[in-house]
């Protein structure tokens, strides 16, 4: 894709404007537009064309190289027409450069289908200001027929733009009932699930591939996609994660979010947000290089509703933090760097939802306490001459491993 000069207009806005415009150049270079200029406005009332007409006049008279239009705010199809017009290029606001993004990036069927189904949503709003323009031109000859034919071909186009929406919404549904079945799996497992969520290129998936490795180095088909970019994967992406003494869990790479996404593309993000709220625990991860209040707020619109208890902050790119000043546990996902406190942290979220038990077991039956590893955890085992002293937690299915526990060594021998 051939690089593309842009210039950007926005409204300015009160809390972490300069913020917003820089994480918007970022992801227009994600589909290589260069941003050259950025034109800026105060408004107490906002106008036709985003800045209004004088605005609009000023930048045209400077006489810049740019090959496309930036807005940041949302922009109705009666602004995009203006700014046409007006510029002479094609013009994107904030939410349809997203959109290009996410249709670079979906891999999954249901991904697909639901960037598919924001385009379309788009189409159809933009029909009817396509079509005041081809009401404007035909008014002027004054002729009722020219009108006549420009209604019917809107109805026609927005006919088939609904029955459109009307699949993808019906193929949408089926693909979720197709997740809840296997989701529906997972629980019945009792699998511990641990969500990452945050800010998009924090390094969720960087983090998720040096668990993996951890886990097992030689599994490398399971690494996910890990990019320097926004948006790398539309997709969730799940694994299990089994490591020396932490209790088996899996691991739910979620897709990144980003500042005042618009809530037409919300959409995109369902079966990210229906994760968070199912999961045991959501690790928050936070970017190291980038404004932290910020990445806070804007994750914590999707996380607000859920627990303290179950919630874990951690600060990735530890080496670009220049100071910690939070409470936040600051790690490395490229360098390993306190990534074993952040295991600790998950050991001792999961091991709450356990209760501990402690006995002398025959040596004959320690076995069994091995059988049932996402249902049973053995922090400690001394064994002895004729038995086995061990120290567990076990859930609600493994109960019954409680009675091979004694409380001294001679029951256990006579038990047995």
């Amino acid at each position: 894709m051939e690089k593309q000069k842009a210039i950007l207009l926005a409204i300015v806005e009160n809390e972490y404007f300069n913020e917003k415009i820089d994480e918007l150049k970022k992801l227009c270079a994600t589909i290589n537009i260069e941003v050259t200029h950025v034109f800026t406005q105060n408004m107490s009332e906002r106008k036709i064309g985003l800045l209004g007409k004088g605005k609009l006049e000023e930048i045209v008279d400077q006489n810049l190289e740019y090959d496309v239009v930036i807005a940041y705010q949302s922009c109705t199809p009666l602004d995009i027409r203006v700014l046409k017009e007006t510029f002479n290029v094609d013009v994107l606001d904030k939410m349809r450069v997203i959109l290009q993004i996410f249709a670079m990036r979906a891999q999954s069927r249901l991904a697909k289908m639901e960037v598919e189904l924001a385009a379309s949503l788009l189409e159809r709003d933009e029909l009817v200001g396509s079509y005041q323009g081809y009401s404007r031109q035909a008014g002027a000859s004054g002729s009722t027929s020219s009108r006549g034919s420009g209604e019917q071909q809107l109805q026609v186009d927005r006919r088939r733009v609904n029955q459109k929406i009307g699949r993808l919404k019906k193929d949408i549904e089926k693909e979720k009932r197709k997740q809840a079945i296997s989701k529906k799996r997972q629980h019945q497992h009792d699998l511990f699930t641990v969500a990452l969520v945050g800010y998009t290129n924090a390094g969720k998936s960087t983090l998720t591939n040096t668990l993996l490795e951890m886990s097992n180095p030689i599994k490398a088909h399971k690494q996910v996609l890990s990019e320097n970019q926004v948006f790398s994967s539309l997709d969730t992406t799940t694994r299990r994660i089994e490591i020396d003494n932490i209790p088996p869990f899996l691991l739910v790479d979620t897709v990144g979010f980003v500042m005042d996404l618009p809530t037409e593309l919300i959409a995109s993000f369902n079966s990210t947000l229906s994760i968070i709220q199912e999961a045991d625990v959501v690790i928050e991860v936070l970017d190291g290089s980038y404004d932290l209040s910020m990445q806070i707020d804007s994750i914590e619109k999707y996380t607000n509703n859920i627990e303290a208890h179950k919630k874990i902050v951690v600060i990735n790119k530890k080496d670009q933090l220049k100071k910690n000043h939070t409470p936040y546990l600051s790690i490395s996902a490229k360098t390993k760097e306190n990534i074993s406190q952040l295991l600790d942290k998950i050991k001792e979220k999961r091991l709450e939802t356990m209760e501990f038990s402690q006995g002398y077991v025959h040596p004959s039956r320690v076995f069994e306490f091995y059988q049932y590893p996402d249902d049973v955890f053995v922090v400690n085992r001394k064994d002895n001459p004729m038995s086995v002293f061990v120290k567990v937690y076990i859930n609600d299915r493994t109960q019954h491993l409680k009675q091979l526990l004694k409380a001294n060594e001679e029951d256990c021998i006579q038990f047995h």
